[in-house]
């Protein structure tokens, strides 16, 4: 079977002839020069933004940290609150 496929492509390349490389089909022209610019364009842009988010996580990451601080803070805060009512509690009752 692989011979008959090869023997129909030879036969298409001697009827047509080989392409050209640089023969661009009516559906995919080649770019003009300002879509080229376009193009371009488009990807520094893309990069840029990049870098941008590279920065907001950097960010958000301190962000985190900060955050992550300020939550055992509140704990530590919280859990001296339970004991100094559990002394004052106590020192209640044992004035009583």
């Amino acid at each position: 079977m692989e011979s008959t496929l090869f023997k129909v492509r030879d036969e298409t390349i001697n009827l047509l002839g080989k392409s050209d490389m640089y023969f661009f089909s009516p559906e995919h022209p080649p770019l003009t020069e300002p879509a080229g610019k376009a193009i371009e364009w488009a990807v520094d842009e893309k990069k840029k933004s990049g870098e941008k988010r590279r920065k907001r996580r950097k960010e958000f990451r301190v962000s985190s940290e900060e955050n992550m601080e300020k939550i055992m803070h509140r704990e530590v805060e919280k859990q001296r609150r339970q004991e100094m009512t559990s002394l004052y509690v106590s020192s209640r009752s044992s004035l009583y």
